[in-house]
């Protein structure tokens, strides 16, 4: 790419939300610059991301409309059945996808199987090129457009640039947007554990006193475990041999999986809340981790970021067809009403819940089973919080019904 080439849309960030962002638009006949300094070689290396990510039900509509959802799911496990209990009393909370009629309420996926699934439909598209290794020297957006400059001395314009570059947007800095950040006390710890008994495609979760411990189903009697624990605890567990990572979670996991063994390494990942003070700026939009940040306690992270990229999608094709500026603040602002209230009750939400269940106060415990149990026993308040699972409430975009654009 040389210093005379303008696209449609420059995507900053070829992770999933970005890849997603920019598969779409290229599906719609824009053209399309992604922005990474990394390469799609290395995201589609198994060692590189031993994660899991939960797609929701609304999800997975959305790859659905845009031909993804047939191999996605042969490579992903459903979710048909959720339990969320208080690990010190025996209030519960079951969902079973039966209830709602529409099939899984979810699937977990490995991170690589997405990322490959993602790179490997996007490079079939000429209107999209990536542009790999690259490091950002400044960024300029204006009414008229944006432009990213590369250290490397290339300059690619645009008339809409998406930034898609995690918590740490170098683009949301460059538009000198603030963010209001939290940095929790917790880390979360990452394993796959195998089983020789299986799952029944259960996903649980209990509430400790020091976090929320989930084990979420995989494929081949798998398991993705995410455990929040104080810094200090989470610092000094990663450290642990595996025998010793087993005994600690002996302690926790009341499922019967068998024998159980551990997969890989265990990792950790610092835990935090953000919010920006806006997501749009003229010529400029984030979407994802760089607008919003929540606790992985609802496993709605990157569901929250499909969420803005379907209801961006929508405003981009709609403008671009009837010949707006696909830029113009008009259209980034009805993208951003669109979903910052959304956001923002999920990230209240979630920092709601963590501060309610990560303690052993008696009064709030109370509380707490008496939560459990009325959402237990209301229909209303049960199919409520399965939709909001499952991202199937409200009024929703276009894709995420499943429908093209």
């Amino acid at each position: 790419m040389n210093q005379s080439d303008k696209v449609d849309v420059i995507v900053v960030g070829a992770g999933h939300s970005g890849l997603t962002m920019a598969y779409i638009l290229g599906l719609y006949g824009l053209s399309v610059a992604v922005i990474d300094q990394g390469t799609l070689a290395m995201k589609k290396q198994q060692d590189q991301d031993r994660r899991t990510t939960a797609l929701s039900y609304s999800t997975m509509q959305l790859y659905e409309a845009i031909g993804l959802a047939d191999s996605l799911k042969k490579k992903s496990c459903p979710i048909l059945d959720i339990r969320v209990s208080d690990k010190n009393s025996f209030f519960y909370v079951h969902f079973d996808h039966e209830q709602r009629g529409k099939g899984p309420m979810g699937w977990i996926t490995e991170n690589v199987v997405l990322s490959r699934e993602l790179i490997d439909r996007l490079v079939l598209l000429d209107n999209i090129r990536v542009i790999e290794n690259a490091s950002i020297e400044s960024i300029e957006t204006d009414t008229a457009g944006a432009a990213v400059h590369l250290k490397s001395g290339a300059r690619v314009k645009g008339s809409l640039l998406i930034g898609a570059d995690g918590k740490n947007s170098y683009c949301r800095k460059a538009a000198k947007i603030g963010v209001q950040d939290y940095k929790y006390d917790q880390k979360a710890l990452i394993c796959t554990i195998k089983h020789t008994k299986p799952h029944h495609n259960y996903a649980v979760e209990y509430f400790f006193p020091n976090g929320p411990f989930a084990l979420l189903p995989m494929c081949n009697n798998r398991m993705s475990v995410v455990w929040a624990e104080p810094s200090v605890l989470a610092d000094d567990y990663v450290k642990r041999s595996p025998e010793q990572i087993l005994g600690l979670l002996s302690q926790k996991i009341t499922m019967d999986l068998g024998e159980i063994s551990i997969e890989g390494k265990v990792a950790s990942y610092p835990l935090s809340l953000s919010f920006a003070e806006t997501y749009v700026a003229p010529s400029l939009a984030l979407i994802g981790d760089a607008a919003h940040g929540v606790h992985p306690l609802a496993g709605q992270g990157f569901n929250l970021g499909v969420r803005d990229v379907a209801v961006l999608a929508e405003e981009i094709v709609k403008a671009k067809r009837l010949g707006l500026h696909i830029g113009s603040l008009n259209v980034l602002e009805t993208f951003e009403q669109a979903r910052r209230f959304d956001n923002g009750v999920m990230i209240f939400a979630t920092d709601f819940l963590n501060r309610l269940f990560s303690n052993q106060n008696s009064v709030l415990r109370r509380i707490r089973n008496i939560g459990f149990w009325a959402v237990e026993r209301t229909q209303v308040a049960h199919q409520f919080f399965m939709a909001e699972a499952m991202g199937d409430f409200g009024s929703l975009p276009l894709l995420l019904q499943g429908k093209s654009l």
